[in-house]
């Protein structure tokens, strides 16, 4: 090991005679400190942030002895501070990719701020060029974390969101930038664009940060995508087509937590961030931590072709492997707070000279006393390596580690030559204190990667702004089969009959962009108890045929999600809440194979790595399925909704509810009935527009809001049988404070449907609360409505009664003891967590209960829809009312 207790002891190491040597850029920057002077550590939740002080430099050999020479600051006339990150090479290695960002505007507004551009340096005209030239074109979006691709286009991490943004146009909504999922800010999802700037495309949909793209020796682009749909929240790795085709999770969903202490058991939790390619296939990556106290991480090895999580292998080739997710570094490495006796990593990349060495940014380990300055450092130590300081920086021995007087020190992150196979290090550029090198490439050939032409795709549906979506059985849970009696039997529609399956339809979900606060104010009450839900439209519905399958058209270009329902609309308590956007582009057709659970740690949604579907379709060509419609002849391995849409046409999704029996064999057995819960029955507003009622579109959707939709269900007159009499009432008759004649009441069930603005939310209406929070039982007493109070009791259920300071009970005038009263407590009737954990208000309207026929059946599945998908207060930022 080139570093002990202190000792540089590589630079007496000289580059290895029988590899190539090759120029080296690097970026070094000021330590970034906050106002107090702080360490300012990375969090890549925000890839944003502008830290002024970084230079790109360049070294014309691999050597400690070869200078370095600015290649950034040549173009520009000013002394001022520009911030450099994501450098990033071409394959023949002669052009650089990275990001810089102008120095802050001192007093102007965020919007008049200077944004993140992308660069070029040819080395060997030796130009300097930002790819975009217009001024205005370059400032309409953060553009980071560029890569070449094979055909010299450029891929780019960016919040200009073209196509999410076009389609709000469509949608006849205003055009805005989408915040990520914690509303802090704007998403950046993956672009491409020519060399030269033009022809911006977007090719992700994720409604948080898509990050650090690679291109992989295959022509697959590796990413760290941001999950945090719902209750997920972290940086996995996936992959996508330079076209937005194909896109897919890869690996770490459940590899998060790393071990840190064995004695303890305390853990970290690690984030999947700045992958790159080893020529072995491997990947190498500098795991982060969101809000560290340390700057730096550990260099982690990772399998993605064997293995989707830490220790679960793909395939039986890979039954033997134990377990992925190791250390490259050359040392202990800390990945907690305080000191790393191994020191610490900022960057790495690898070379493809067949030397599988690594550029990395290491710093050592570092203490100094407790008392000491910074400034004290800067001043003393004419060298970098801080040799002619020893006393005011230690380095971590056992003794100095045990001494008290000692503390971590700022780190040093010098550039270095790291051969893993030896673990030697040389070094080949060391900063003066205060700096860091934190970024380097090898201008040097690597092996070419592969070119991947635009996917073919259906010219029709694409010009529709459409794709396909193709699950092959929603009862396939993870290679399990959980259908009731088996898909075979569930499959056969003289043993199964239609309303014996289960599973009848999905809902296909798109997220609801959320704007900055300063175009539309959203508070919290605004989301209702939807909670890490959010916003959502439904795009429409689509059938689940006999066997679980389901083939549809499904918007493109946009991030969505999907539910399996019962014949109600009511999902499923098999089927949880999909923590993940989906995405298609125009004319691409996805097949999934089946559903899994959120706990699950198997392999799914990786095309590579999934189990063989339960789902082996037709068994013969030319001939129906099992005692089905004679007139539906199936083809070999067709599941049920690939024969249906190749005979009758792939079907668009409907924003209604609609059945007709396609599978019975009418000389076999009865249809089931037939129903359509269209939205033209409801007499209260609609939640679609009238259009999309008989005709859908890609841009149809269901957009339902409390206030406007849910409510009026409560002021419907509405005529109901009483004893064979038709009489005319509505919901709020009942449920409200005072009846007919105006007298006071208490609402029927403590349940008051009363459309005023609620005392506990001035942002929400009675009505709201009431059915979702818990409320307080009252009586009426001389004709006011009070709440009814009980006497308390302690852990034990002994009463209480009042007592003074001094623990001796108050009595009242007649010397008895004062007892302690309390309201009583009501339920609320409603949760926010589906229509199935519903199941007890909904019973009030079925046959024979109190309130059958109160509300229609398309009234119940409005009610059923919106609860399954959270029950939000409102659904689009932009109805929410503004101060």
């Amino acid at each position: 090991m080139a570093c002990s207790d202190g000792d540089i002891s590589g630079d007496s190491q000289t580059p290895d005679p029988s590899v190539v040597d090759f120029p080296i850029a690097f970026v070094q920057r000021s330590l970034p400190v906050d106002e107090d002077g702080q360490l300012e550590t990375a969090d890549p939740r925000e890839p944003f942030t502008f830290n002024a002080g970084a230079k790109l430099y360049l070294k014309e050999r691999a050597s400690p002895t070869a200078s370095s020479l600015d290649i950034s600051s040549a173009g520009f006339d000013t002394d001022a501070l520009y911030d450099i990150k994501d450098i990033a090479v071409n394959d023949e290695g002669n052009k650089i990719l990275f990001a810089m960002h102008a120095p802050e505007i001192e007093d102007a507004d965020d919007d008049e701020q200077p944004t993140w551009n992308i660069w070029q340096y040819d080395y060997l005209d030796q130009t300097l060029l930002r790819i975009i030239q217009s001024d205005t074109i370059a400032e309409e979006g953060q553009d980071i974390a560029p890569q070449y691709l094979p055909d010299g286009n450029i891929l780019f991490s960016s919040t200009r969101q073209r196509s999410s943004k076009a389609i709000l146009i469509d949608e006849g909504k205003t055009q805005f930038v989408a915040l990520d999922e914690d509303q802090d800010e704007p998403s950046a999802v993956l672009h491409v664009m020519d060399d030269d700037g033009t022809n911006i495309r977007q090719i992700t949909f994720n409604q948080s940060h898509d990050l650090n793209p690679i291109v992989l020796r295959n022509g697959k682009i590796l990413f760290s995508r941001w999950d945090h749909a719902g209750n997920s929240n972290g940086f996995d790795l996936y992959q996508v087509d330079p076209d937005g085709h194909h896109l897919h999770f890869v690996y770490g969903k459940h590899s998060h937590e790393t071990l840190l202490d064995e004695t303890s058991g305390d853990t970290e939790t690690l984030q999947f961030t700045t992958p790159s390619e080893l020529p072995s296939g491997e990947i190498i990556l500098l795991p982060q931590r969101y809000d560290s106290e340390s700057i730096g991480t550990d260099l982690l090895l990772i399998d993605i072709n064997n293995f989707t999580e830490t220790s679960q292998p793909i395939g039986s080739a890979s039954a033997s492997l134990m377990s992925t997710q190791t250390s490259l570094a050359f040392g202990d490495v800390s990945l907690g707070d305080g000191p790393s006796v191994g020191g610490r990593f900022k960057h790495v990349f690898p070379l493809w000279d067949g030397s599988d060495r690594l550029l990395i940014s290491w710093s050592d380990c570092r203490l100094i006393n407790a008392e000491t300055d910074a400034t004290d450092i800067e001043e003393d130590a004419d060298d970098p390596a801080l040799e002619q300081a020893p006393e005011l920086i230690q380095f971590c021995s056992a003794e100095n580690l045990a001494d008290a007087t000692l503390q971590e020190a700022d780190p040093l992150f010098g550039l270095w030559m790291y051969d893993p196979n030896t673990q030697t290090q040389l070094p080949l550029e060391l900063p003066p204190e205060g700096q860091a090198i934190t970024e380097a490439v090898a201008l040097a050939p690597i092996t070419v990667a592969t070119f991947l032409g635009d996917n073919i795709v259906d010219s029709t549906l694409a010009d529709q702004n459409l794709g396909i979506l193709h699950i092959r059985s929603v009862y396939d849970f993870d290679g399990v089969d959980l259908s009731p009696a088996g898909i075979n039997v569930l499959a056969d529609p003289l043993q199964t009959s239609a309303s014996q399956r289960p599973a009848r339809f999905v809902r296909i979900l798109k997220a609801v962009s959320q704007a900055d606060r300063d175009l539309v104010e959203v508070n919290g009450s605004a989301f209702g108890v939807a909670g890490r839900q959010f916003m959502k439209e439904i795009l429409g519905y689509a059938d689940v045929e006999p066997d679980g399958s389901v083939r549809v058209k499904v918007p493109a270009n946009v991030a969505f999600t999907l539910s399996v329902l019962d014949v109600e609309g009511k999902r499923l308590n098999s089927s949880e809440r999909h923590q993940n956007w989906l995405q298609l582009r125009p004319g691409e057709a996805l097949e999934c194979q089946g559903c899994h659970t959120q706990d699950s740690e198997l392999p799914h949604g990786r095309p590579d790595a999934n189990v063989t579907s339960i789902n082996l379709g037709a068994s013969t060509t030319g001939l129906p399925f099992l005692n089905s419609n004679p007139s539906l002849l199936s083809e070999m391995g067709e599941s049920m909704a690939q024969t249906r849409s190749r005979i009758n046409g792939t079907p668009t999704l409907n924003v209604n509810l609609k059945f007709n029996d396609l599978w019975n064999n009418a000389d076999l057995s009865t249809p089931a009935d037939s129903f359509d819960l269209t939205y033209t029955d409801l007499t209260t507003p609609v939640p679609v527009a009238t259009s999309c009622v008989n005709t859908w579109t890609s841009l149809c959707r269901i957009v339902i809001h409390y206030p406007t939709h849910i409510h009026p269900l409560w002021e419907t007159d509405r005529e109901t049988s009483n004893q064979g009499v038709l009489e005319t009432t509505s919901c709020q008759a009942c449920h409200s404070p005072a009846n007919a004649d105006g007298e006071t009441q208490v609402p029927a069930g403590q349940l008051d449907l009363a459309a005023g603005q609620s005392l506990d939310n001035d942002e929400q209406i009675i009505s709201f609360r009431e059915l979702f929070f818990d409320d307080n039982e009252q009586i009426v007493v001389d004709g006011v409505l009070t709440d009814r109070l009980e006497q308390d009791t302690d852990a034990n259920g002994n009463l209480l009664f009042q007592t003074n300071g001094e623990g001796e009970l108050i009595l009242d005038e007649n010397n008895d003891p004062i007892p302690v009263l309390v309201p009583i407590n009501v339920d609320s009737i409603m949760s926010g967590s589906g229509a199935t954990n519903n199941a007890d208000f909904f019973a009030l309207f079925t046959n024979g209960a109190s309130h059958e026929n109160y509300l229609s059946d398309t009234e119940l599945k409005l009610l059923i829809e919106w609860l399954d998908i959270g029950g939000q207060y409102y659904n689009d930022p932009f109805a929410v009312p503004q101060d």
